[in-house]
């Protein structure tokens, strides 16, 4: 009689451990802040950003728009400034990971909150070319076309005013500056043509005139 009560208790015990592993697998994953806080964390949807070393500056924008990029689609699963900041050291590499990692061992050790706008700033400071806006307003003025395929020209004229901060200026003047700067093929076909009154239609029409040129080319 005893065997079996011990049989039933062991049995009874088995089962208690399949029914909590079983709800242990449908739980969310879980995660616990230095602060305390309990929060569920979905699957992310948006694929992890590219790291950066720090090597070429250039590589700065995009990798900054690409986090907050990151942090709007998958708020949810970095829904405090730590992990924010403690995701985007994660995607840093060599030189820049080196830079960033004495400012964020001092918060650690002073028990210090870590802010996003801090770190962002620290970034900034480290990565950002305080210079990038002059230097493609003096590009957005002189570069010309030449011989430069079109679609590629406008790609970079394109890169070179929205750093210089034109993207909201007048139509006339952004007008103004892509006329300067494409070759004078593309000029004399606009001869005798009502040019569009914004420059994005102004920009459209340009390469569809373009690729009216590169198709007569072809067939001659």
């Amino acid at each position: 009689m005893e065997e079996e009560s011990v049989t039933l208790l062991l049995q009874q015990l088995q089962e208690l451990r399949t029914e909590m592993r079983t709800q242990k697998q449908q739980l969310p994953r879980r995660g616990i802040t230095a602060y305390g806080r309990n929060y569920s964390y979905p699957r992310p949807r948006h694929p992890d950003v590219e790291p950066f070393t720090g090597e070429d500056p250039k590589d700065y924008p995009p990798f900054q728009m690409n986090l907050h990029t990151k942090f709007a689609i998958d708020a949810a699963c970095y829904p405090t400034e730590e992990e924010q900041v403690y995701y985007a050291y994660s995607r840093l590499r060599g030189k820049a990971s080196q830079r960033v990692l004495p400012w964020l061992l001092a918060r650690q050790k002073s028990e210090t909150p870590v802010l996003w706008a801090e770190f962002s700033a620290v970034l900034d400071k480290a990565f950002s070319d305080p210079d990038r806006q002059r230097k493609a307003l003096v590009q957005v003025n002189t570069i010309k076309q030449g011989r430069c395929d079109f679609e590629e020209f406008l790609n970079e004229f394109d890169k070179e005013l929205l750093n210089a901060g034109g993207i909201n200026w007048d139509d006339n003047q952004k007008k103004a500056l892509l006329d300067t700067a494409i070759n004078v093929e593309l000029l004399k076909a606009m001869v005798g043509i009502r040019q569009e009154d914004s420059y994005d239609n102004y920009y459209n029409q340009l390469r569809e005139i373009n690729h009216n040129l590169q198709r007569v080319a072809r067939l001659t």
